[in-house]
């Protein structure tokens, strides 16, 4: 079994050594205004324990530390290293507002969400309208009428052509009956002549 002093001298073998523990913690206590018997009833020792700790025969035990550290208001590195450090203070960090972050986040999400909603309506309405425009590019036709031989005359005639259906109108229509054979039946038909051939549009 070892002792408790070779203990100590294991855990405290990066330190300066028991001597400055020691001074320190007899500076320690003077400031403190207490003898050694007090400051043992305070870290529950003897009289001889301080003593022995103050002419750095040996350090504390771990468990003394803690007790020590809160009556002179000390840190365990200061008690070891034999002297108090200068407390640096450091860069206050102010915490983050987590619901605000949260509510920016969405705020930009939203904004986002609209963004690409207004798009995707601009595009579909685009395309909306060229499918309505191709679909009726040259879909309606109109044609003016006009005729005339030996036997009828046609003016101010217009035909109206869509997909669903055409619209006649033969404004004014001028026979002349002296040269047709009443004895025969009658009969008129209109045609649109274009690259693809005659195409009737109209009989009676």
């Amino acid at each position: 079994m070892k002792d408790e002093s070779s203990n100590n001298k294991n855990i405290y073998s990066n330190f300066p050594g028991p001597a400055a523990t020691g001074k320190f913690i007899v500076e320690l206590r003077k400031e403190a205004g207490y003898s050694q018997e007090e400051l043992g009833k305070k870290l529950f020792v003897t009289r001889k324990a301080i003593s022995k700790w103050e002419n750095g025969k040996g350090y504390p035990s771990i468990e003394i530390f803690p007790a020590l550290e809160e009556v002179f208001s000390v840190t365990f590195r200061e008690l070891v290293m034999g002297k108090r450090f200068e407390v640096t203070t450091a860069p206050v960090i102010q915490p983050t507002d987590d619901a605000s972050n949260i509510n920016f986040i969405i705020k930009v999400f939203r904004k986002r969400q609209i963004k690409q909603l207004v798009i995707f309506i601009t595009i579909f309405l685009l395309l909306c309208l060229s499918i309505f425009f191709f679909e009726n590019y040259n879909a309606t036709k109109i044609y003016t009428v006009w005729y005339e031989d030996d036997n009828i005359y046609i003016e101010n005639g217009i035909i109206i052509s869509t997909k669903a259906s055409d619209y006649y109108s033969f404004g004014q229509i001028y026979t002349d009956f002296n040269n047709i054979n009443t004895d025969m039946p009658i009969s008129y038909s209109l045609y649109v002549t274009s690259a693809n051939g005659k195409k009737p549009v109209f009989k009676m």
